[in-house]
């Protein structure tokens, strides 16, 4: 295989440190974006008895996505991805595939920038951090792939110059930032959307199997058409997401037809133009609970609104 880049990963501006990495030829960069001054939770061992060793750094974070058409061969990727931090000076934390890293456990505590951009499906990912114990800087690689798209993603964390480096624990929580079923939920849906990139509009409901949305007014819609108001110059994507009930290819499409519901409910009851407002499906691939619950299905019947580029 291939695996000439094309590609340089320029590490964080302000270092005289570069790390490049190469990536499969015809790999697209989907997303980039920094955040200043952010903690950043990094898993050092797998996953056991719920918890995941953890060690807590604060920093300049800049995480990149890149899409592979077609999909690599995750352990040749892997390997790849290893030897050349192997080379860059850095000692790797931990590498460890899918059941290896702890499954379930272990993938909801690796942060990511989420659907469409990124896409971990449970069965299949992989993942590396490491550490450059010249430069203090630390590199964090999450892959993973679907039957159309490889996903690879790349955190790169520069400390700060008095950094917080501490090693620790932590019990497993499932992500989705949880919106207000009830009172004012305006601010907080803007809040999230500015800060995470993404909410879960926690007030729809689909039954398996199910793409209807039923008539009537929903607050989370409400507060989401008065934010686009507010925020003329953002686009949203509503990122449909099923439980992992019936086959891959049943449930893109539903989770697609989910997405499509709420934006067509969105232009026509709330007035949003409909060029802000753009629908996807990802299926059973981004799930937030256990699909061996019908509790935990419920809540991975869901629609998620993402904050994109125009």
């Amino acid at each position: 295989m291939k695996l000439w880049a094309g590609l340089a990963l320029a590490w964080l501006a302000g270092s005289a440190h570069a790390l490049e990495l190469a990536l499969p030829d015809g790999a697209m960069q989907a997303h980039d974006a920094s955040v200043p001054a952010a903690r950043y939770a990094l898993p050092t061992g797998p996953a056991k008895a719920g918890t995941v060793p953890l060690r807590q750094v604060e920093g300049t974070l800049r995480h990149r996505v890149w899409h592979l058409s077609p999909p690599q061969t995750l352990a040749v990727l892997l390997a790849s991805l290893r030897a050349q931090l192997d080379e860059a000076g850095y000692e790797v934390l931990l590498d460890c595939t899918a059941r290896g890293c702890g499954g379930y456990d272990f993938r909801f505590a690796v942060e990511d920038v989420g659907p469409p951009q990124m896409m971990v499906d449970l069965g299949r990912y992989g993942y590396l951090s490491a550490r450059n114990s010249g430069t203090g800087h630390y590199a964090v690689i999450l892959v993973s792939e679907t039957r159309s798209l490889g996903y690879v993603q790349l955190t790169e964390i520069t400390p700060t110059e008095i950094a917080l480096d501490l090693d620790t624990t932590a019990k497993v929580q499932v992500p989705g930032a949880a919106l207000a079923r009830s009172g004012d939920i305006a601010r907080p849906l803007a809040d999230l959307l500015l800060s995470q990139g993404r909410v879960v509009l926690e007030d729809l409901r689909f039954a398996t199997g199910n793409a209807t949305l039923e008539n009537g007014q929903y607050p989370s819609l409400t507060a989401l058409a008065g934010f686009l108001t507010e925020n003329p110059d953002l686009v949203i994507a509503l990122v449909g997401h099923t439980d992992a009930e019936g086959s891959i290819d049943a449930n893109l499409a539903l989770s697609m037809r989910r997405a499509e519901a709420v934006r067509n409910r969105l232009v026509a009851d709330y007035g949003v133009a409909s060029e802000r407002l753009r629908a996807e499906g990802v299926g059973y691939l981004a799930p937030r609970a256990t699909n061996r619950t019908e509790e935990g299905r419920r809540a991975n019947r869901r629609v998620e609104a993402v904050l994109t580029q125009p």
